[in-house]
């Protein structure tokens, strides 16, 4: 453990708490499972972000930038196995505009 005195700053270490334990940062980027897993994800939200896109009323180019900001946020920011990232994400917060706007009615 590291300790720390009043008014100074922890030192920054490369391990990273995974599920897995405490890992070096080269070993969770290196891991090809993380790799396989990232690429499965691109592939599958790709043609969603597009969709979303074009049902938005802008550009599909626009969806995908979306997408990729979003999945940047989520890979720097988000802690929890939990988020709800990517196009899913963007769906979720419209049907719920919809569902305040008009009941839950309009949901199938």
């Amino acid at each position: 453990q590291q300790k720390v005195n009043c008014g100074s700053l922890p030192r920054p270490t490369m391990m990273v708490q995974t599920k897995h334990g405490t890992q070096h940062l080269k070993d969770v980027v290196l891991d090809m499972n993380n790799w396989r897993a990232g690429v499965t994800v691109a592939l599958v939200s790709l043609p969603l972000s597009i969709s979303l896109g074009i049902v938005s009323g802008t550009t599909p180019m626009r969806g995908v930038a979306c997408a990729i900001f979003g999945g940047a946020c989520a890979g720097i920011f988000g802690v929890s196995d939990y988020n709800i990232v990517g196009p899913a994400g963007a769906l979720s917060g419209m049907l719920m505009s919809y569902v305040a706007q008009w009941g839950e009615g309009v949901l199938p």
